[in-house]
């Protein structure tokens, strides 16, 4: 796989994200909304009020403007509390959706480049 590189750029309010916990028989909980902190090819900043732990597996849709990636598969790396927002770093694991869904790379490419974009503009 060619180099992606890292660009870590501001994104809040111009990514929609909801997270999903799998649940029993592979349905998933309802949705969380997280806003977006921060985002990469390789994961996602988010802040939610909702509790997640370190090392736990999520189900990830993304969307902006036309562009959408759904059921992407996330495990929480880390997290950090001020008050009462929790922010949590989540790496995407697209090793293994890259053959089946071809096109998620792309998409991942395609969203943190409108974000860079937005982030220099405003």
């Amino acid at each position: 796989m060619a180099n992606t590189g890292q660009f870590d750029v501001c994104c809040r309010g111009t990514l929609q994200v909801d997270l999903h916990r799998p649940g029993i028989f592979g349905m998933f909980q309802s949705p969380i909304s997280a806003s977006c902190v921060e985002f990469s090819v390789v994961g996602i900043d988010v802040e939610t009020d909702v509790d997640l732990k370190v090392g736990q597996h999520l189900v990830i849709d993304l969307q902006m403007h036309d562009l959408r990636v759904e059921e992407l598969s996330g495990v929480v790396q880390s997290v950090a509390v001020q008050g009462d927002h929790r922010r949590y770093r989540i790496d995407f694991r697209i090793e293994g959706q890259l053959q089946s869904r071809g096109n998620t790379l792309h998409c991942l490419r395609h969203i943190e480049t409108h974000v860079r974009q937005l982030s220099h503009a405003g």
